[in-house]
């Protein structure tokens, strides 16, 4: 058997002989002993624990005292073993539904217990693998692969969910939609690549510009939806307004020098006229239109005059 590297253990039991037991054979872990779970509790607010030895006397009927270790806001997640001087058939339907990592026999032997952390490893390595691959693909999922912003799926699932916060609480809600001017000329005149590193500045020189509670997304090609939450649609105009001359001033590098660009946007806010979010955006949109009808590098808002 390999050698256990370190690792912090918490042993619930009152027989103070397996505490002593526990420091003679795992003497590179550290231990902390507890006779009672309000004495558990305490050790675990005070310590971080990898392992929990959690005596089936002191755990009660049904394990109630199991879930009593823990509270609802906590976030770690604890490996329990749950130790038995009776046999282990007439635990298992108990724990299964308390999560509890394996049954354990007193008296214990080191290989035992070494088998039953090596184990525990193993299961807490393939769990991380396996919400670790489900963040990816969640990110995958809700992020434009070029710009990292949210994608226009993560837009509308978002959107929603802001759309109805502000109907419900009646605060303000405002949208912008930005369409960067004559961009297909980039990829003309310097290529592809360079078009790409292009949304990828500008992405991050509109993201510099919000609030860390704005939402951001490419909503498709050269085309970007923000929410702006509790904002007013005379704010959301100075906001629109402030990222316009940002783009505007803004020096692009393409490898072999400097280029500008412009962008029009489009301001709408929410009110009866839009009752649902998606006429939210038809209205945003609408109002871009307007902008690059007007002569691009501009903005408008919902309610100007239409030309």
């Amino acid at each position: 058997m390999a050698k256990q590297k370190s690792s912090t253990l918490l042993i619930i039991d009152k027989d103070t002989s397996l505490h002593q037991w526990f420091n003679k054979h795992l003497k590179n872990s550290t231990i902390h002993f507890a006779k009672s779970l309000t004495e558990a509790k305490r050790q675990l607010d005070m310590h971080t624990v990898d392992y929990i030895f959690l005596d089936e006397v002191i755990a009660g009927d049904n394990l109630s005292g199991v879930n009593k270790l823990f509270t609802k806001d906590d976030p770690k997640i604890y490996t329990v073993f749950l130790t038995t001087n009776k046999g282990t058939q007439s635990l298992l339907n108990k724990t299964f539904k308390h999560n509890i990592q394996d049954i354990l026999v007193k008296p214990f032997d080191l290989f035992s217990i070494q088998k039953a952390i090596t184990q525990a490893n193993h299961h807490k390595t393939v769990i991380d693998s396996m919400s670790e691959m489900l963040n990816v693909f969640k990110k995958r999922a809700y992020h434009d692969s070029l710009t990292h912003l949210y994608n226009r799926r993560m837009l509308f699932e978002q959107g929603e969910k802001e759309f109805a916060k502000a109907k419900r609480s009646g605060q303000p809600l405002s949208a912008l939609m930005i369409d960067i001017d004559h961009f297909k000329k980039v990829n003309s005149n310097y290529g592809h690549l360079v078009g790409d590193s292009f949304l990828v500045q500008i992405a991050g020189l509109l993201q510099a510009n919000l609030r860390s509670y704005d939402f951001i997304s490419r909503f498709g090609g050269e085309e970007f939806v923000i929410i702006l939450p509790n904002t007013q649609l005379k704010r959301a105009r100075i906001v629109a307004e402030k990222l316009r001359q940002s783009v505007e001033q803004y020096s692009f590098f393409h490898g072999k020098g400097f280029f500008h660009m412009t962008c029009s946007i489009g301001v709408c806010n929410f009110s009866d006229e839009t009752p649902t979010f998606e006429s939210l955006l038809g209205k945003v949109d609408a109002a871009v239109m307007q902008a690059k009808k007007k002569g691009r590098n501009r903005t408008f808002s919902s309610g100007d005059p239409i030309e």
